[in-house]
């Protein structure tokens, strides 16, 4: 649970620089891929309340004391697979996010057009996969690999190659030169 909460503050900073580079691109679309990204967080955050619950239920002895030992069990288990079903609610907002995020990269010229497609297929993919979580939990286990390319294509660019920026006084010369 510690691990996953502090994976989650670093997963607030990257957004927001991400949000932040694409805001000259779109800023209305940028501060709600945010807004997408902040609730996709908190709702991570929140459900993992429910990996707590079989720890407290051992450190609770007085009202939990009327359950036998499978009831405890049982109950435990069930809030471990509530757990997956607030990470899928979560990943919902993420899917926002990359649809988002994949808009703003094809209306830009900063990364290539190709990894705002993936971007756009990456959030379908957070909504079938969330959907077949609820539905069906051994068919999202199919699609985690396709989702992950796009994100992972765009973080490999972001930092091996960068984005491409036009130097502000080159673009002020090309203006003056264009009027």
């Amino acid at each position: 649970m510690a691990v996953h909460l502090l994976y989650l503050i670093p997963a607030v900073v990257v957004n927001v620089i991400v949000c932040g580079l694409f805001k000259p691109v779109g800023p209305t679309l940028a501060r709600l891929a945010l807004v997408f990204s902040l609730a996709g967080v908190t709702v991570e955050a929140a459900s993992l309340l429910q990996l707590y619950v079989p720890l407290a239920m051992v450190e609770e002895g007085g009202a939990l004391a009327a359950l036998g030992q499978g009831q405890r069990q049982a109950l435990s288990y069930l809030a471990i697979s509530l757990f997956s079903t607030g990470f899928g609610f979560a990943l919902l907002f993420f899917a926002g996010f990359c649809v988002l995020v994949g808009v703003l990269i094809l209306r830009s010229l900063l990364v290539p057009g190709v990894l705002g497609a993936m971007m756009i297929v990456a959030g379908a993919c957070y909504v079938v996969n969330t959907m077949a979580l609820i539905l069906s939990p051994a068919l999202s286990d199919r699609l985690v690999p396709g989702i992950l390319l796009a994100e992972l294509s765009l973080a490999l660019w972001l930092v091996v190659k960068g984005v491409k920026v036009e130097a502000p006084e080159a673009r002020d010369s090309s203006i003056a030169r264009s009027t």
